[in-house]
């Protein structure tokens, strides 16, 4: 193996903590994944790997509870006068929020009254009033729309509140758009964070001069659109969790594509059918359209 490679892989290890299946993954298929890259594409993965951010299990649980710690320590925040959330998928089915708010109640030993998935439930309960702050729990904030539409809808019910919102990774732009939205609407929001991070070709200026060239060669590697080359919102973020990658993050650590074996592969969690049906019976309306219109053309 390459000794920057292997020097690299070292100071990985050093920053990410002990190894755990994907850590393990990454290290081994790194050296292969870098020979299949064209010499611009290999150096601008080398660059980007020195500001990625991993989390395995026993390092998110570190920070849980640190997290949850330095929340305690503020003035007027106890249990007694918080509840404990998370940002509803607009799915309606669970995400990834929900097992760091079960993690986040054992870890820290929180009773069940204080955990509050659905903030409607309670709201129109006769001891709202005695409640002071709203604790979101979350791993991730790529852009912060999540964060502030889910706030919007419920705006109505959160006035009054102190917000907490505790997040292990955030990108800067997320920060400084919840806080915008905080002063704008005049609401009280508190955002309790592990790491901060800039966007990935804001991280330094040889990166910043490497841009164009990223997305360049990320199209060869059959990333077409660029949410998936720069990460969802165009985020540009370097992460990844042992339980998921965000797709925030860009494409090509993520996104396996006929020229792509992704070294932090997102799950690929197949849906149900009764889900899949709209998908399906839409492609099979564009698929009839397409045929009669070749008919029609001749």
């Amino acid at each position: 193996m390459d000794k920057d490679i292997e020097l690299l892989l070292t100071q990985c290890k050093d920053k990410w903590g002990q190894s755990d299946e994907k850590m393990n993954y990454f290290s081994s298929n790194l050296p292969r994944y870098l020979e299949n890259l064209s010499p611009e594409m290999k150096d601008i993965i080398l660059l980007l790997i020195n500001y990625f951010d991993y989390y395995s299990h026993q390092l998110v649980n570190t920070y849980l509870k640190d997290l949850h710690n330095r929340t305690m320590e503020h003035e007027n925040i106890d249990i007694g006068n918080s509840v404990f959330c998370v940002l509803k998928s607009q799915r309606g089915t669970i995400n990834s929020s929900y097992e760091y708010l079960i993690e986040y109640r054992h870890l820290n030993g929180i009773g069940k009254y204080s955990i509050v998935p659905e903030l409607n439930d309670i709201a129109t309960k006769e001891y709202w009033g005695y409640i002071d702050n709203i604790i979101l729990i979350d791993d991730f904030c790529g852009s912060g729309k999540t964060f502030v539409d889910y706030i919007e809808k419920n705006k109505n019910i959160l006035i009054g509140k102190h917000i907490v919102y505790i997040v292990i990774h955030i990108m800067d732009t997320a920060v400084s758009k919840i806080e915008a939205y905080a002063k704008k609407n005049e609401i009280s929001i508190e955002i309790v964070y592990e790491h901060k991070q800039s966007a990935a070709f804001s991280s330094s200026n040889e990166l910043g001069m490497k841009r164009v060239c990223f997305k360049e060669e990320s199209l060869k590697m059959g990333l077409y659109n660029e949410n998936d080359i720069f990460g969802f919102s165009k985020s540009e973020s370097l992460v990844s969790f042992y339980n998921d990658t965000p797709n925030n993050t860009l494409g090509v650590f993520w996104k396996n594509t006929s020229k792509n074996n992704a070294l932090f592969p997102r799950n690929n969690e197949r849906k149900p059918a009764w889900m899949r049906f709209k998908s399906d019976k839409k492609q099979r309306n564009e698929s009839n359209y397409a045929r009669e219109k070749k008919k029609y053309n001749g």
